[in-house]
């Protein structure tokens, strides 16, 4: 009986060593070329000087190149991932176009002098703008947020808030994403509230003058959670309760709270009672605001009185190496967040070099700290990248020329 093949019969081409080897040298000149006549037309019209980014997007005939090239793309991929040009200095290194040797570049912890050369490595003149404006008016204790809008002005708004990030209760925010308040009454309690007639007078004084109240607490009761919601809910009272769940994470959650209102923290280690406490005349707040894991409050306290407890909190972080550093890490930060608000025109997304220039100053202010290298020339700009980043990028160039190089047979169906 004769066998029968149903379906197209494919051609298998095998190539050797030499291959490899071929398509090696020609993207090096391919991409030496393109370095010489400082960038490539597109069909659109548009100008674009990324050289490896164009050594990516060139079409070649050539199916076994193709494939080869692939797992250059791959690599470029990930490096992007990390930060932003890192995929460009992979291609152009292991191409041999730019020299990673670290001993010959220089490196630095970023200050003010450096801030003129992080500048010069920005090409788009609306990022350069939104950075000079920065390292003039910030510092790293802002927590920046991008929002896009449609507007034809890039709109920078700085908030002095502090952003608390815990999780806490949020059934008393029911739908809704955010709830907002100002000039409210607080009382902050070491303590589960486990009875009605322990609030009784703050319900009583809720209802009659009508001003907001703000509970922080490490639980109540289901009476009387439900009764603070139904009084809530008849608009007899605008209670918010700040039901912190107790545990090693937000065992001092309240010291903070209560350092940013300036105030003290009721505790039946002080002999306090929570009715007694709350028959007295609370303190006023300014403005405060709930989101699902966060809450934004506009301090109460002096500059020094907060600048003293991060002091604190630091000699904490390094005195005892029994606590949990990162716990003390996190409250040092929900200490230090002020939110920086930057509203981009919709149009400007549709920008890829924007987008990526953009992402460039981002992902260098969340590295700041750490050591840099700065790149003088390095496709038709500078660049500063961390050290870390480096020697990621030296392992995976190494790992890759190790794979070619261990290649013998190619196989390609077509």
């Amino acid at each position: 009986m004769h066998q029968i093949t149903s379906g197209a019969t494919h051609k298998v081409e095998v190539h050797d060593k030499k291959s490899i080897s071929d398509f090696l040298e020609a993207s090096e000149d391919t991409i030496r070329n393109l370095i010489d006549n400082q960038g490539c037309l597109y069909q659109n019209k548009k100008l674009i000087k990324d050289n490896a980014l164009n050594y990516l997007n060139l079409i070649d005939g050539n199916d076994i190149n193709n494939q080869l090239k692939h797992l250059i793309r791959k690599e470029y991929d990930t490096c992007e991932k990390l930060y932003p040009y890192l995929g460009d200095l992979f291609i152009l290194s292991f191409f041999n176009q730019v020299s990673l040797e670290t001993n010959s570049l220089k490196v630095f912890k970023f200050n003010k002098i450096h801030e003129s050369d992080f500048l010069t490595s920005l090409n788009d003149d609306h990022v350069k703008l939104i950075a000079e404006w920065f390292f003039k008016n910030c510092s790293m204790e802002n927590e920046i947020v991008i929002e896009s809008y449609q507007g034809n002005e890039i709109v920078i708004e700085k908030n002095l808030d502090l952003n608390i990030k815990f999780d806490f209760d949020t059934d008393f925010m029911g739908s809704s994403n955010s709830y907002t308040t100002s000039n409210y009454r607080f009382i902050i309690i070491d303590g589960f509230i486990e009875s009605v007639g322990e609030i009784h007078h703050l319900l009583h004084f809720a209802c009659k003058t009508k001003e907001p109240y703000v509970i922080f607490c490490f639980g109540m009761s289901e009476e009387v959670k439900s009764t603070i919601l139904k009084n809530n809910s008849l608009s007899n009272t605008e209670i918010f309760p700040v039901i912190i769940e107790f545990n090693e994470d937000t065992v001092n959650i309240l010291n903070d709270i209560a350092t940013v209102h300036n105030c003290d923290v009721v505790s039946s280690l002080k002999g306090q009672t929570i009715s007694q406490e709350i028959r007295k005349k609370l303190p006023i707040g300014k403005n405060i605001k709930f989101f699902k894991n966060k809450v934004t409050i506009e301090p109460l306290c002096k500059k020094e009185v907060l600048i003293n407890h991060k002091k604190y909190l630091k000699n904490k972080l390094n005195l005892d190496i029994a606590l949990d550093k990162n716990t003390i890490i996190n409250r040092i930060k929900n200490l230090s967040s002020k939110t920086l608000k930057i509203y981009i025109p919709d149009y400007f997304f549709n920008e890829i070099e924007y987008v990526r220039e953009l992402d460039y100053f981002l992902r260098f202010l969340s590295n700041i700290g750490k050591k840099m290298f700065l790149i003088d020339s390095f496709n038709n700009k500078k660049l500063l990248i961390p050290e870390y980043f480096l020697k990621i990028l030296d392992k995976k160039i190494k790992s890759l020329k190790n794979t070619y190089n261990n290649i013998e047979k190619a196989i390609i169906l077509s």
